[in-house]
């Protein structure tokens, strides 16, 4: 028997298709179907050259790139032709960058390099002017403090916490560092309210004035900003750091970011300081490399908790901090540049 008879014959009580459901299929299948390939545009490559501390005392810090030309990204990089489509995959794009071209990680006795562009601070009052300064450091943690030197031979010990302290951070899972990062923040909150403790490398923004006072996801996002910044984790610390980032509660993804020096970036971004500020910690949207990280003062009545806010810098806000990581390394003493 004809095989187009007995299609037929199966079909015989199924409704003939209205030209409405037949139009709706073909748009489903237009849909579908890929459109023309779009002419892929090189995209620039950002080199990791980081910068620092702002004012140590102010304990503003930051990074900065050098765009180069380049083709597409090394196996195991991520394409930089996409754009990210939420803070999650920020974060598992600047982690993947983390693992495939790793930093300078300083050894026991060793100093860490940093060369650094900063708003300048306000002389009276909270802010930065419009002035842009450069300058260089290099820094040591040794025994739970933090040394410094101008390279002109003097060098200047400020207590840091154990915070500071980068073999303490052993897990790499997002969740158990996160609690290894609160144990660090709860350590240092203790630290920073205690009586005597004298002045002191201020790392948790805005300490509460009890101690025992619960430690939080603010707290961990301020304490990675602060390791980004001041330290120069090893590949897979810092890789599982940018991992954590989007599990923190209230961070988010902020567009059109940049450091102090104009270097476009996309940026992690989270209310801090009790909710009066919100912190940026910023990376090239080109390769996702650190480049710096941003403070800005959300306006509103004192007290006022604008956790609301999360998702963007409000225009007016006032800017704290303001940073860009210019270059990093690691050298044996103090005054040599890498």
């Amino acid at each position: 028997m004809d095989e187009l008879t007995t299609l037929r014959g199966m079909r015989a009580d199924t409704p003939p298709m209205t030209p409405e459901a037949e139009r709706a299929a073909r748009l489903r299948l237009l849909a579908a179907s890929p459109g023309p390939e779009r002419r892929r545009r090189r995209a620039p490559r950002v080199v990791w050259r980081l910068g620092a501390v702002a004012a140590l005392a102010a304990g503003s810090v930051v990074a900065a790139a050098v765009v180069r030309d380049a083709g597409s990204g090394a196996p195991g990089r991520p394409s930089p032709m996409m754009p990210v489509a939420n803070v999650a995959e920020l974060g598992e794009r600047a982690a993947r960058t983390a693992e495939s071209d790793p930093g300078p990680v300083a050894g026991p006795r060793q100093w860490t390099y940093v060369r650094h562009a900063y708003a300048e601070p306000r002389r009276y009052g909270v802010g930065v002017t419009g002035k842009v300064a450069t300058g260089e450091f290099w820094v040591d943690f040794t025994g739970g403090g933090m040394r410094t030197s101008n390279g002109g031979g003097g060098l200047r010990r400020s207590p840091a916490g154990s915070w500071a302290d980068l073999t303490r951070y052993t897990a790499t899972d997002p969740a158990a560092l996160r609690r290894q990062l609160l144990a660090a923040a709860r350590a240092e909150r203790r630290a920073e309210t205690a009586p005597g403790s004298g002045p002191r490398l201020r790392v948790l923004s805005d300490p509460a004035p009890d101690p025992r006072a619960p430690v939080t996801d603010a707290d961990v996002f301020t304490l990675v900003d602060a390791l980004m910044r001041l330290t120069a984790p090893p590949p897979r610390l810092q890789a599982a750091l940018y991992r954590l980032l989007p599990r923190l509660e209230g961070a988010r993804l902020r567009r059109g970011a940049a450091d102090v020096t104009g270097r476009r970036g996309v940026a992690f971004t989270m209310v801090t300081d009790r909710g009066r500020s919100v912190g940026e910690i910023i990376v090239s949207e080109g390769d996702y490399r650190y480049l710096g990280s941003r403070m800005v003062q959300i306006p509103g009545p004192a007290g006022k908790d604008h956790r609301s806010r999360a998702g963007g810098v409000p225009a007016t806000g006032r800017v704290v901090t303001w940073t860009a990581l210019l270059a990093k390394g690691v050298v044996d003493r103090p005054g040599t540049r890498p």
